[in-house]
Formats: structure tokens, C-alpha cells, sequence
């Protein structure tokens, strides 16, 4: 096994993924990172410094996660975009003294060089946000805002000259990184005009022996987290790595978790999502019912929408980072929860072989996925309670609701639920509803991951008299669990 078997045996299925069972999907901490790795780096995005009282600034989980990567002896640091949250310079001065702090002159406390593969994201850049910090005052703008002279405040902050798509290269790896551009912040962005160009003139200089590593801060489209994710690019990186077998890109944006499963995709190439330390959210997931999720934003302007009564889904929590080891044979993805330092989950194994296939290609993770499994004796309880529309200022009045009780699905571990339906049913009539459960932003054997939700829902909107609620789980990959069944007299 090496890495030109691998690269050699790629380049002739560029764009297909190799469907072959490799190694576990995912291995125990440790199993595959014996020996000495001939890379070691760190991932974190999405950091959003900011203001906060008392002239103090949001990055502590920055900090946090600079000294994790020190202690390990990381060789460079990856943040793939939003360093900070308004695109102002007090908050990219203070993130860069951040980094200066833990690295003084880019160095590790040994004297060895730690390289910087940054790039700007919309946070960084946009126009609108820093209008916004400067509440709209043309002169503010001139002295704060990063976007007027994004090559200025770059060379300024990290004394280094500024190009849209620059080429580094730390211990015999190359990483390329593409900075953003525009003003835009969601689906479909045309993120960076020079990044197809950029390839065509150093794609034939890519060592194709080895992997490298690709940073931007929107996901390549239709790759890690799925074709819905909000926060995708428009194509054009898809398009330009596909080219590339031995290409691993790494992307943020999005904010969606490294719990979820689909946070890295193998086809023509590797994507890996980058998460956030600021705040975990979840943008990914179809509903299959209606319109939206009960607990979630709306998808659509909709009656249906205006008379939720169940509050959204909590994005306090959920800090996340990733220490990247490069072997000969294979990579090594320990995802970390940056409020304990602790890792998340079990370690991703990408291996550097051909022979071992592509193991995180959805369509193969997706054929052999379980379905989530409720505990022994789960069950759903049920009250009458008085709850709020949300929504719909007009509707803000208490009203007579049902709050159902709905335990984790989590006894398969390998098949946490994360969307659960509801369905109401009685004398023919049929109500369903769809909501996402906080486990699934917990660690297996967090006690939160364990939690049972409690999802509320309007009286009015159910049928009446005995009435059957069934309550189902899905998976990341879309599976159903067998009902838990429930009667209650409306």
C-alpha cells in the first residue's frame, strides 16, 4: 500500500467514487495513529470575533483551540474563514494578537515555524456588516472597514502580501486558499472570480503523489453536508477540484456540526466541513412535512408557519475544531469539542489507497445506514399546557396546547435520530409535524444526549377525541425508526 498506488489507480476514475468496503466508516481514537505522522495541522473557522462589554472581545474559544494545536506540535493552522463577525479592523486586530499571542512571529515554543492558511470569509469582508458596525457613518467606514482595501489590512495584520488565491507549502504539502469577494452570504456564491484560473495555472505543478489541501469558506457545492445545506458555493471549486482525486478540501460557512455524518464526502475528490467555534446551528436537513421544523426557522412565508408554538432550536452550544495527521497511508481526522477539549467522536480515517476505496462516499454510507433505535421502554408523555404562538405578532396570545415528552432515539449509536415526526391521527383525520431533537449536538454519553425533547404544539391544529400520536426518528441518511405510540384525548 502507498500513496502512488492510490493517486495512480484515482486518476483513471476522476469524478466517480470507489465503492469498495476499506476500513470502518470511522475507527476509535488512536487505532490508526500510531507512528510518526509526516504532517500534523489544525482546522477551526467560522470564529466570528466580536465585541463585547467591558472592551473585552469574543475569542476565547480561539485562544482555546491555538493552544489544543500548540500543545499537539501542529506544523500549521487552517481557519477557513469568518474570523470575525463584522468586518471591521478592531476585530481582525484583535484576532490576529490572538494568534500572535499563542505563535509569536508565526513560531511554536520550539522555534519551529507554524504556517498560517487563512482566508477571508463573508464576515471578514462584506461591506454590509461593516456599515452596520460603523452604523452607516461614511468616515467610520473609510478608517474600520476591511473591505475598502482588503490587500491593506491583510498586510497590516498578518505581514504578508495579499492574493485572492495564494499557494503555501509546509513540510512537502501544498495548501491552497481562496479568500472571498463578494457581498453575498448565501446559497449559490460566486465566492472568488480567480480561483478557476488560479488551477489552470498551477494545477500541473501539484505534486498528484500525495494529497493536498484546499481552503475556502463556503462548502463546495453538493459535497460534505449534503445537497440542501445552506451555505454552498456556486459550483465553480466542485467543478475546478474534480480535476484533482488527491484534493481535500475544507470549508465552513454553514455552521452545521461535525456530529453530523455527512460533514465529510468522498467522490472526485475529499470535503471536509469545518464547523464553527462560535455557535453550532443545523441547515441541512429536509423536513418532509408541511414546510419547516416546529423548533427551526421557516422555510416558507406560510400560514402554516405563523402558528408554531414550540421554541426554536438553542445555538449556544456547539464549539467545534479538528487536529488533521497526514500519514503515507492515510489521514487522521480527530473532531474536537472545544468547551472541554475533549474528542467528539471517533476519528475519521481517510486512507491514502485505491485498494481501500472511498469510505465516506455518501451514496455507499448511505446503502448500509441503520435506522435510529429508541431505548427499551421509551415512551412519549403527554399534558395539556398553555403555550405562545410564534411567529405572527398577531397571534402572540396564550393558547391551548399539547406538550409531547419525546425521548432520544440514540440505542444505536451508530444512527442517532435528529429529525422526529409526529404524527397525530384519529377518526380519519391525520396531523404531522416535524421537529429536530437537541441530542444530536451532544456526544454519545453526554447526558444531553440522552435528554427527551419537548415539543408543544397547538390544540387547534389536531384532530379531536382519542387521538394515536406516533412519534418516529430519522437519521442523518434519511432512515426511520420503528414508532413509539401514544393515545391522548383531545
Amino acid at each position: 500500500m502507498n500513496r502512488r498506488s492510490f493517486i495512480g489507480k484515482s486518476l483513471s476514475v476522476a469524478g466517480l467514487a470507489v465503492c469498495r468496503c476499506g476500513p470502518a466508516f470511522a475507527a476509535p481514537r488512536g487505532r490508526y495513529s500510531s507512528g510518526n505522522p509526516e504532517l500534523v495541522f489544525g482546522v477551526i473557522s467560522d470564529i466570528h470575533v466580536k465585541p463585547l462589554s467591558g472592551g473585552k472581545y469574543f475569542t476565547g474559544p480561539f485562544k482555546s483551540a491555538l493552544e489544543m494545536f500548540r500543545k499537539e506540535g501542529v506544523d500549521a493552522v487552517v481557519v477557513a474563514g469568518d474570523m470575525i463577525t463584522n468586518a471591521v479592523t478592531d476585530e481582525m486586530e484583535k484576532f490576529a494578537e490572538t494568534w500572535f499571542d499563542v505563535f509569536p512571529d508565526d513560531r511554536a515554543p520550539d522555534g519551529r515555524k507554524v504556517e498560517r492558511i487563512f482566508v477571508y470569509g463573508n464576515h471578514d469582508v462584506s461591506r454590509i456588516f461593516a456599515r452596520r458596525a460603523c452604523k452607516g457613518d461614511r468616515n467610520e467606514m473609510k478608517k474600520r472597514a476591511i473591505a475598502l482595501d482588503r490587500a491593506k489590512w491583510w498586510k497590516r495584520f498578518f505581514k504578508e502580501d495579499f492574493t485572492s488565491v495564494y499557494r503555501k507549502t509546509v513540510k512537502g504539502y501544498d495548501f491552497i486558499g481562496a479568500h472571498w469577494e463578494g457581498e453575498t452570504n448565501g446559497r449559490g456564491v460566486a465566492f472568488c472570480k480567480e480561483l478557476e484560473a488560479f488551477y489552470e495555472k498551477v494545477g500541473s505543478t501539484l505534486d498528484r503523489s500525495k494529497p493536498f489541501f484546499h481552503v475556502q469558506h463556503p462548502h463546495p457545492k453538493g459535497t460534505c453536508h449534503g445537497d440542501e445545506v445552506w451555505g454552498q458555493d456556486d459550483g465553480t471549486s466542485t467543478r475546478v477540484l474534480s480535476r484533482f482525486p488527491n484534493a481535500v478540501a475544507f470549508s465552513g460557512h454553514s455552521h452545521n456540526s461535525l456530529l453530523d455524518d455527512r460533514a465529510i464526502w468522498q467522490g472526485a475528490f475529499t470535503s471536509v466541513a469545518t464547523a464553527t467555534a462560535s455557535h453550532v446551528g443545523i441547515s441541512s436537513l429536509k423536513s418532509g412535512v408541511a414546510v419547516g421544523y416546529e423548533n427551526y426557522g421557516s422555510y416558507a412565508t406560510n400560514q402554516r408557519d405563523r402558528v408554531k408554538t414550540m421554541s426554536m432550536i438553542g445555538r449556544g452550544y456547539g464549539r467545534q475544531a479538528q487536529l488533521v495527521r497526514v500519514y503515507a497511508d492515510r489521514i487522521v481526522f480527530t473532531r474536537y469539542d472545544l468547551f472541554d477539549m475533549k474528542p467528539l467522536a471517533e476519528d475519521w480515517v481517510v486512507p491514502l489507497s485505491a485498494e481501500k476505496g472511498k469510505p465516506y462516499a455518501f451514496d455507499l454510507r448511505r446503502k448500509v445506514a441503520k435506522a435510529p433505535v429508541f431505548p427499551d421502554g421509551a415512551k412519549v408523555d403527554i399534558r395539556r399546557v398553555a403555550a405562545s404562538r410564534r411567529g405572527d405578532p398577531k397571534n402572540a396570545k396564550k393558547t391551548d396546547a399539547v406538550e409531547i415528552s419525546v425521548p432520544a432515539a440514540n440505542a444505536e449509536s451508530a444512527a442517532r435520530g435528529v429529525k422526529y415526526l409526529i404524527e397525530a391521527e384519529c377518526g380519519g383525520k391525520t396531523a404531522a409535524f416535524a421537529f429536530l431533537h437537541d441530542a444530536h449536538r451532544f456526544r454519545a454519553g453526554d447526558p444531553r444526549s440522552e435528554a427527551a425533547m419537548k415539543c408543544v404544539i397547538a390544540v387547534d391544529r389536531l384532530p379531536k377525541g382519542d387521538v394515536t400520536f406516533k412519534v418516529s426518528a430519522f437519521s442523518w441518511w434519511e432512515r426511520q425508526s420503528a414508532p413509539i405510540v401514544s393515545i391522548y384525548r383531545i
